[in-house]
């Protein structure tokens, strides 16, 4: 099928590019040489070949390739202490549903020391509403944009992972919050 797609594209005079949703360790990747044969006819046809890893581009020849974050990466938790903390990281917007989070948090009558940490960017509208709910509730605070390292870190030392997203495409939050060994909320 992908194939088919790049060779109408190249008919067409399009640009196109090619997404390997895997890597060198995946079962998939230990097809038989037929499979492997057309996996690089769809990279040669390809303008631009995204992977999630370096050994792949190695193991098939790829010269077009593009390198993209891999949402899961070795960590180490057990250097973490994990704190009755609850942590939501993305954009604060309506989609995502972190208001609906806010207000499921604010309406809990006992909260035994848990925090609720927020992370990600914010519009001049969402930080208005954020901060006029953080005035209220001492027990939520917002990070605004922080590096993936210091979300790294601040998942993992969280107990609990929530996005409560109304949409989402491949959710590697999702995946980094089960990483990080943290209970999901989803």
């Amino acid at each position: 099928r992908d194939i088919v797609f790049l060779l109408i594209g190249k008919f067409l005079g399009k640009k196109a590019v090619l997404q390997l949703h895997f890597g060198c360790a995946d079962r998939r990747y230990k097809w038989i040489p037929a499979g492997r044969a057309l996996i690089k006819v769809a990279t040669f046809l390809a303008d631009k070949v995204l992977v999630y890893d370096l050994d792949i581009v190695e193991f098939l020849g790829i010269n077009n390739a593009q390198l993209v974050i891999n949402g899961i990466e070795s960590s180490d938790i057990s250097v973490f202490e994990k704190k009755r903390q609850v942590i939501y990281g993305g954009w604060m917007i309506e989609e995502k549903g972190v208001f609906e989070l806010l207000n499921a948090w604010r309406s809990m009558d006992k909260k035994d020391g848990w925090k609720m940490v927020l992370a990600g960017p914010a519009s001049p509208e969402a930080l208005l509403k954020l901060n006029s709910i953080i005035e209220i509730d001492e027990t939520i605070t917002y990070l605004g944009h922080v590096s993936r390292d210091e979300f790294r870190n601040q998942l993992n030392q969280s107990a609990i992972f929530a996005l409560p997203s109304h949409t989402e495409g491949l959710p590697y939050a999702v995946l980094e919050g089960m990483d990080a060994s943290c209970c999901l909320i989803v």
